[in-house]
């Protein structure tokens, strides 16, 4: 038995389910459904658990005495303070990015 796409259109079911997803597809396209989405993703990101503290993430702090232990360190960490104030001084809005690297150029 051979369907003929004008038959298949015919019947209600089919017609309707196509009118429903063309609707809703064009509909979050033109972004109405997307405060919608924004709070349920935000809703479920709220009732997820803890998952603890990030292991990939690795704070160094360094003192005076440690400065002073280390001073080859000073060698290697000087050029990356003058790219990092290039770059500070050529594109203001990273500071929140280059902060601590400032900060860390106040020891030297």
């Amino acid at each position: 038995m051979v369907v003929t796409f004008k038959s298949l259109f015919r019947q209600p079911v089919i017609l309707s389910s196509a009118i429903a997803t063309l609707l809703l597809v064009g509909i979050q396209k033109l972004g109405v459904f997307e405060p919608l989405e924004m709070k349920v993703y935000d809703q479920m990101m709220q009732l997820r658990a803890d998952p603890g503290p990030d292991t990939r993430l690795l704070i160094v702090a360094l003192s005076e005495k440690d400065i002073q232990k280390w001073n080859w360190l000073i060698f290697l960490i000087r050029p990356l303070l003058v790219v990092s104030q290039i770059i500070l001084a050529k594109w203001p809005e990273l500071k929140f990015m280059l902060t601590a690297l400032v900060k860390f150029s106040v020891l030297f």
